[in-house]
């Protein structure tokens, strides 16, 4: 872990989306390093038996609500569909102006920590995920218009977690002020002028390929790339609860896994079939360590 650098983990939430949240917390805390873990959400979340601090998403930024971006939806006559999806991601960024630290560690709402991961290597550098090749010209196109250059890798940037340095965080906010005319404040709606309408309802922006876009273009002597071993959509075998022998089975083979709450189990046989299959590799675990 990385215990020579101070940082938190940031995880911005929906209140539909608070379910796992006391699982991630606690394995964030487990396996990251971090200082200290920060909800950002519109509302406290209630009953968590976890250790965290909470960030009204309002406080973040002056002038970035769900409210505000809701009004940029009807200003431009576009149904407002994935308004917080969107916000999310600009307080990701926005939160470089909050942070104490000169690091902080974007971590998903879904996404459980298997194991101990380190985000700096031995020369302090950033880690960044490169584990998926993945193409979406509309992301790609977007990189281009926000920033005035392309993205050049073809792995993707996009993953469930990013550690940001918050200087450089700064200077890409600073970037995207000073090219497109407007107040650091008003980063955010730059950007979505960035997209045309259909593009904005499709969800045509992608935070983590811009910041990656950037940090690989300005500030590649402060960034590393190492693959992790992840799996998304668990709940599509599981279901929506992860027990202890769940976690033992996929940390056998993944640094951490995304559940994902939408997708359904695929099929009770298939279940049956992963349960099986996971009691058999427990039975060999166990045998081997006897």
């Amino acid at each position: 872990m990385d215990l020579e650098k101070n940082y938190d983990a940031i995880i911005c939430v929906a209140q539909k989306d608070i379910w796992n949240l006391e699982n991630v917390i606690k394995r964030v805390l487990a396996n990251s390093g971090c200082r200290r873990v920060k909800v950002i959400s519109n509302a406290k979340p209630e009953n968590l038996n976890a250790d965290y601090d909470y960030i009204n998403e309002n406080e973040v930024l002056e002038g970035l609500s769900f409210k505000a971006i809701e009004e940029y939806f009807n200003a431009r006559n576009v149904k407002p569909s994935r308004v917080g999806w969107y916000l999310q991601q600009f307080l990701k960024m926005a939160y470089c102006y909050k942070s104490k630290y000169d690091n902080y560690l974007l971590w998903d709402a879904d996404t459980l920590m298997l194991k101990p991961i380190k985000f700096f290597d031995e020369e302090g550098r950033l880690y960044l995920d490169n584990s998926r090749i993945f193409e979406n010209k509309i992301f790609n196109d977007t990189v281009l218009k926000v920033l005035g250059y392309p993205k050049e890798r073809k792995e993707t940037y996009i993953t469930e977690h990013m550690m940001i340095d918050k200087i450089c965080m700064e200077k890409l906010l600073e970037t995207i002020a000073s090219k497109h005319n407007c107040e650091i404040k008003d980063f955010w709606r730059k950007i979505l002028d960035c997209l045309n309408d259909d593009e904005l309802i499709y969800g045509g922006f992608s935070e983590f390929e811009v910041i990656g876009t950037f940090m690989e273009k300005e500030y590649s002597q402060k960034i590393r790339f190492r693959p992790l071993k992840s799996r998304r959509n668990i709940a599509n075998v599981i279901g929506n609860h992860i027990n202890k022998y769940d976690i033992k089975y996929f940390t056998k083979k993944y640094d951490f896994v995304t559940f994902e709450k939408a997708h359904k189990v695929q099929s009770i046989k298939l279940k049956q079939m992963f349960n099986k299959v996971k009691h058999f590799m427990y039975s060999v675990i166990l045998a081997k360590n006897n």
